[in-house]
């Protein structure tokens, strides 16, 4: 089938972009599920064929095992529960970068061969077990690469031996896994360092918090304004407990409901350094109560540090019972925003050496077989976003009516970026 048909017939029968249909060929083909006889002519596999006749789906998975890198392996990566990151740092063991990885693991999660235990965490399911059984695995061939893993935003660690300097941030993100497991810390009364760390967090992102914590009341009241300008109003009950996990029995469901009905409050959250048991969770699922762990918390406020996220955006996290998967998406898209970014501006300074122009379309053909694969939806709004932030750093060379062909240099993007930075500042300054 000639591939103009096969995409258009993709496109018209599932209701999607063009564009987006495009960037789909690169990955069937790299996943053994199309062959190209002749330029532009297209067919299935015979390992395609087959899996069409088993109709298994697991069958799938296998020929991605077979074509593509880390996938059995990253399974067998998340035998037991295990952080994002250390899939992250596995996966880069066998030459992949953590974009690739990242997607990998959704797609797993997607499959049901991972689960994800919390915000942070996966582990793999007895099905994803059962299947790696059966598959050959490779083992790490780059082993020296695991020290180049890029971790989350704002997560980063040293690699040389001495310590990074303090700051804020990471002051708060230590004090809070600290004093969740440690009642009496810093020699305050039991459970009121933990509360003094949760208000400050919340601060550090914009949030009005005031902690309480008074006889009959709520430990922290949080407030925002949500995307409509609305204010929205949380009540924080913080649990630190020194076994490192909160149950049933630690948590008053009558006392809980009388706060937040005492502050009007529409949301509830319990922040503790883990949670265990079916009741709990079962209590906070009937309940509409976020339940977030002292490292999710952490997590957060780096993210939102390092990606400048709104309490508007953050928000979410109260949003039970999936705000923290929500978040963890939005997360994951403003970083490939940024990354993406990031490679245009990479493309258009290596076009600028031979003093050619690139179009949107130019630069996602180019780098169409790059972990990112940008689409030229996500291309349009990168370009978009230069001229909201400085004209300075692409200059337009052929505006034509179709944005996609619209062709652009590179411009004085140093200069701009400094000036950036120094706006930045100076709105921190005053604040």
């Amino acid at each position: 089938m000639e591939k103009g048909a096969l995409l258009g017939f993709i496109a018209d029968r599932f209701g999607l972009k063009r564009s987006s249909v495009d960037s789909m060929l690169p990955f069937m083909r790299a996943a053994g599920l199309l062959l190209e006889v002749r330029r532009g002519v297209f067919t299935a596999t015979p390992a395609a064929k087959a899996w069409l006749r088993s109709g298994s789906d697991i069958d799938f998975i296998r020929i991605l095992h077979a074509n593509m890198k880390f996938v059995g392996e990253l399974i067998r990566a998340a035998k037991g529960n295990v952080p994002r990151n250390d899939v992250y740092r596995e996966g880069i063991t066998y030459g992949l970068n953590k974009d690739k990885v990242r997607w990998l693991t959704a797609f797993m999660v997607e499959s049901g061969l991972l689960i994800e235990t919390s915000w942070s965490s996966v582990q793999a399911t007895a099905t994803g077990l059962r299947l790696i059984e059966t598959l050959p695995l490779a083992e790490p061939h780059l082993p020296e690469a695991a020290a180049e893993l890029d971790l989350s935003p704002g997560l980063e660690q040293t690699t040389s031996g001495a310590p990074a300097e303090p700051h804020k941030l990471s002051l708060i993100v230590e004090a809070l896994t600290r004093s969740s497991v440690d009642p009496g810390a810093d020699g305050a009364a039991p459970g009121a360092a933990f509360e003094v760390h949760i208000e400050s967090a919340f601060r550090h992102m914009g949030f009005r918090a005031q902690r309480i914590s008074g006889s009959g009341d709520t430990d922290i009241l949080v407030q925002w304004y949500d995307g409509n300008g609305s204010l929205r109003t949380a009540i924080v009950d913080g649990k630190s407990t020194s076994s490192g996990r909160v149950t049933h029995s630690n948590v008053s469901d009558v006392a809980i409901d009388m706060h937040k009905e005492k502050r009007s409050a529409e949301y509830v959250a319990i922040i503790g350094p883990a949670f265990s048991g079916d009741t709990i969770k079962n209590m906070a699922k009937r309940k509409q109560w976020a339940l977030v762990t002292a490292d999710e918390l952490g997590q957060v406020v780096s993210s939102a540090e390092a990606l400048g996220l709104r309490p508007a955006d953050v928000g979410m996290l109260f949003e039970a019972p999936d705000g923290l998967s929500r978040l963890a998406g939005l997360i994951d898209t403003r970083q490939r925003e940024l990354d993406i970014l990031s490679l245009v501006i990479s493309r258009l300074k290596t076009e600028s050496e031979t003093e050619e122009a690139v179009s949107a379309r130019d630069v996602s053909l180019i780098e169409r077989g790059s972990p990112l694969a940008p689409n030229i939806g996500e291309l349009l709004d990168t370009f978009r976003m230069f001229d909201r932030l400085d004209l300075d750093i692409v200059r337009s060379i052929e505006d034509v009516q179709d944005p996609r062909y619209a062709t652009y240099r590179i411009g004085d993007a140093r200069s701009a970026a400094k000036r950036l930075r120094a706006i930045a500042t100076s709105i921190e300054r005053g604040l």
